[in-house]
């Protein structure tokens, strides 16, 4: 299980989109919430696990419309547990939330260095 504190963690990955994974982890209770956000910004889906002294609570994925909205929702929940898996959700820590995602790479391959250099040549 990843290291979990209230702030939680944000990975931001290559194509600019951001997995946050936050929760609390007590003796008696685990709560582990992972958040997959687009390059824009837009929540896509979240996947809750939960477990407390008698066992799994809740272990769902969920996926969310343009507009936040839970389109979709699958797995275990115990008997009465009724919480909404939005109300489990945090928002983004705002420093990520503002952060654009990165330039892509260069391409640093031989031939491109070559191609710089030497320009294109054009074989007959």
């Amino acid at each position: 299980m990843p290291d979990l504190t209230e702030a939680g963690k944000v990975e931001t990955h290559a194509d600019g989109s951001k997995t946050f994974t936050h929760g609390h982890r007590y003796p008696d209770n685990t709560q582990i919430v992972t958040q997959n956000y687009a390059p824009d910004g837009q929540l896509l889906s979240a996947k809750v696990e939960w477990s407390g002294f008698a066992g799994k609570v809740m272990d769902v994925a969920a996926t969310f419309d343009k507009d936040g909205n839970l389109v979709k929702e699958d797995g275990f929940r115990a008997e009465g547990m009724t919480t909404p898996v939005k109300a489990l959700l945090k928002p983004l820590p705002a420093a990520e939330a503002q952060a654009k995602p990165a330039a892509p790479a260069e391409d640093h391959s031989l031939a491109e260095g070559l191609k710089k250099i030497y320009g294109q040549q054009k074989h007959d």
